[in-house]
Parts: structure tokens; C-alpha cells; sequence
């Protein structure tokens, strides 16, 4: 027999065998990219210490927030009332998970089903065709949205994520799931909330390693009454589901736990991170930046419709500022090389990172950050806006901004000024179709 096909019955041998095992859950990766940030900021680059802190933060993560099989939220506001939660529990039973149905045939494990192919389990924007999409998708951890209805630093609403899964983003690899229910949009919409409030909590614990002066975050005892997976207080196992034959979990017996763990965590650094982390996703709504009624020149058929549109263009052209980025041609060319998003940004400005020296962030790469790309601004001229086109959300786009990106909030313009820009922004697709 040839060494050729010995080698390939070798591999469909191995790759049998390894389909008869059951394969192993999958766990929530830590974040390996914001630790070696943090160590090339705050530590020099010393890791003598590193190991046991990349221990003790995942077993607190996991105490605190579960595991992509189990996840519980233990940052809702205490009561009953669902209305007050920033994440509905129930909702979050149904994303989390493999793929299958629970009772009565409710689906179970939407995000793995829909999302975790482009964002990951851990929805680190670093799913398996991650590599191959442009613009990558996604990582929610960072916290930050670009398309919204809310100001810069501030949370989108849960409205402006269920526009993003019923409509998908246009010019990108992002669907549109507008076939699922109601239910399941808001199920979605509530775990990608979580993914992004772990993500935030797990990158202030690792911002407060220098502070702790080499102690551990809990005390051995406290780490083995909380972290030890046989130890744990409420472990809360109610009996084997005889078809899997594995434990049940009670979920409001282990958020409690979590609720115990996160407070520990306040006792120790202070409440500092619950600001960004937690209280501004419960604003929800009252974060929205109010648009005001569209000026009535703004309706094409007006007589001074066109008088408003080079209004706009002059603006665009001149005090507006656009032009430096987007080009006097509107096709988005003009961006320097060197423009990158907060994506990669939040890495790339590490100390001894140059963005066009790949030797210098080899260990950034190793650590699992994407190859950096430039972003470039949008195209005007072809109409196709990401996150909408409507008016009123191209209103919204220019007064805030977009966060994470280049594109700056016009603060220095007035309502008047904002509206005019708008309309020349919509003429120019119009134009270019002539």
C-alpha cells in the first residue's frame, strides 16, 4: 500500500473515531488580547504573576456570568419586576446553549444556531469565517455600537439591536433575521447584551491586576467556596435529565451565588466600574437623541428644496468638515492610511505597536486579535447606508457621530445646519443614479 493512502486512511480512520466522541461544551475564551494590553500599559510586560490571575478571573466569570451551556445575569436590579431587568432571564435561557427545544418545543440555543459562526461562542467578533468577512463582525465585549440611536458612550437601546437583527447591516456580511419571532429577536437581543457587559466586567478586572499588589482578587477560602465546581454552595443540582444524564441547573439558586461574587468583586476595587458596566444599559430609552421635526424645504417638491440641498453641500464642503474624509467626490477615497477603528485601536495603541510593522504585534496576533484594517469612509454616492438611510437616522448619524470610528459627532453645527446636510447627503445618491 502506498504512504499517499496509507495517510489518507489514516485520516478517515482518526476523524471517525474522534465523530464517535462526544465532544467536549464550549467555554467562554478569556480575553487574551485586553491581558496583554493591560500587562504592556500597567506592568511592563512582567508576568511572573500573570498565571494566577488567568486563573482567578475566568473561574470569577464564570461564577459571576456562567458558561455558554449556563448563563445567568446577576446584575438585574433586585424584585420581580421583569420590566426593571436589563437582561430577561427567560430570554437568556433560550440563546444560551446547543442548539436544540426545551419544553413545549421552545427553542433553545439561538445564538449558537444564528450568531456564533461570524461572532463567536464568546462574541469576540473571532467566530470560525471571521478571517474572511470584511468588515469582521462584531466584538461585542468592547461595549461599543455603531449603529444606534444614542449618543457616544452611551449603550444602543434594545430597539436599535432588533433593527440590526430584523434588518441586517447593507454592505456587510450581517443578515437579516427577519424570519425568527418576537420572542427570539428579543432573546437574541438580550445575550448580546450579556456577551457585551461580560466583556466589560472581565476587562475592568483585568485594569485592576496592578492594584491588588500580587494578592488574589478572594481569599483561598473564598475562591473554594465559590470557584471549586464540586464545592460550590449551590451547585443546585435537581436530579439528571435521564436523556442527557446531566444535572439540571437552578438558575435563580446560582444567580443568587453570582449576586454574592459580584459583590465581593465591589467590596474589593469599589463600585468605579459599575457605571460603565451596568447602570448605563438600565438607562435604555432616555439615552435616545431626540431629532426634531424635518424643515419643510426639506420635501423635494418644495420651492426651496434646492436652495436646501446647496446649503448642505456648502456645509459638506466647508465648516461641516466631511470633506476631509469622505472627499469632495463623496466616495469615501480621501481617508488617511493610517484611520483605524476602536476594534483595533484599543490594541494597536499599545506601547511599541506600530500598525505597519507586523513583527511588532506578533504577540497581539498570537493572543488572537485580527489582522488590523484600515476603515474607509462610507461611499455617499451609492446610497447604501449601514444601520439605515432613512432621514432620520442619517440625522442621528451626523449629530452623534459613530461610535468606535473616525466619523465625529457635529457637535459645533446647529438642528438647521444638521438637516441641510442631510439633504445633500440623500441628493448625492440620487445624483449619481442619473
Amino acid at each position: 500500500m502506498s504512504r499517499p493512502l496509507q495517510f489518507v486512511i489514516y485520516v478517515v480512520l482518526a476523524a471517525s473515531v474522534a465523530g464517535c466522541q462526544k465532544a467536549a461544551p464550549p467555554e467562554f475564551n478569556t480575553d487574551q488580547v485586553e491581558w496583554l494590553k493591560q500587562q504592556k500599559l500597567f506592568l511592563d510586560g512582567d508576568d511572573q504573576y500573570s498565571a494566577a490571575y488567568l486563573k482567578e478571573i475566568p473561574a470569577i466569570m464564570e461564577a459571576s456570568l456562567g458558561t455558554p451551556e449556563h448563563a445567568w445575569f446577576p446584575f438585574n436590579p433586585e424584585g420581580d419586576d421583569a420590566t426593571g431587568n436589563i437582561v430577561n432571564p427567560a430570554y437568556l435561557k433560550m440563546a444560551a446553549g446547543a442548539v436544540s427545544s426545551g419544553e413545549k418545543g421552545s427553542p433553545q440555543g439561538l445564538y449558537r444556531e444564528h450568531c456564533a459562526e461570524c461572532h463567536g461562542v464568546t462574541g469576540d467578533g473571532a467566530g470560525p469565517t471571521a478571517a474572511l468577512l470584511n468588515p469582521y463582525p462584531r466584538d461585542f465585549r468592547l461595549g461599543k455600537f455603531k449603529f444606534k440611536s444614542t449618543a457616544q458612550r452611551r449603550p444602543p437601546t434594545d430597539d436599535d439591536l432588533r433593527q440590526t437583527l430584523t434588518q441586517g447591516i447593507a454592505g456587510t456580511s450581517m443578515p437579516a433575521f427577519d424570519l425568527l419571532d418576537e420572542k427570539e429577536i428579543d432573546a437574541l437581543v438580550d445575550y448580546v447584551k450579556y456577551l457585551s457587559i461580560r466583556g466589560n466586567f472581565e476587562k475592568y478586572l483585568m485594569i485592576e491586576v496592578p492594584n491588588l499588589d500580587d494578592d488574589p482578587f478572594f481569599s483561598a477560602e473564598e475562591q473554594a467556596k465559590w470557584f471549586d465546581p464540586i464545592s460550590r454552595s449551590a451547585e443546585a443540582t435537581l436530579g439528571a435529565d435521564k436523556k442527557e444524564h446531566t444535572p439540571a441547573v437552578d438558575y435563580e439558586a446560582r444567580t443568587q451565588v453570582a449576586k454574592q461574587v459580584v459583590q465581593g468583586i465591589r467590596d474589593v476595587i469599589g463600585d468605579q466600574f459599575w457605571e460603565y458596566v451596568v447602570d448605563r444599559w438600565a438607562a435604555g430609552d432616555a439615552n435616545v437623541t431626540p431629532v426634531p421635526a424635518r424643515p419643510a424645504a426639506f420635501d423635494a417638491k418644495h420651492e426651496q428644496y434646492q436652495a436646501l440641498v446647496e446649503s448642505g453641500r456648502a456645509l459638506y464642503l466647508g465648516n461641516g468638515g466631511c470633506v476631509q474624509c469622505h472627499g469632495a467626490d463623496a466616495t469615501g477615497m480621501k481617508q488617511a492610511d493610517d484611520a483605524y477603528d476602536d476594534w483595533d485601536n484599543h490594541w494597536l495603541k499599545s506601547p511599541g505597536v506600530d500598525p505597519t510593522d507586523r513583527k511588532s504585534f506578533k504577540d497581539f496576533r498570537k493572543a488572537g486579535a485580527l489582522k488590523p484594517r484600515v476603515v474607509r469612509p462610507r461611499n455617499l454616492t451609492l446610497g447604501v447606508f449601514r444601520g439605515g438611510g432613512d432621514p432620520e437616522t442619517l440625522y442621528r448619524r451626523i449629530a452623534n457621530g459613530i461610535e468606535g470610528t473616525p466619523m465625529p459627532a457635529a457637535t459645533a453645527l446647529s438642528e438647521d445646519e444638521i438637516w441641510a446636510l442631510v439633504a445633500y447627503v440623500k441628493s448625492l445618491a440620487v445624483d449619481s443614479k442619473r
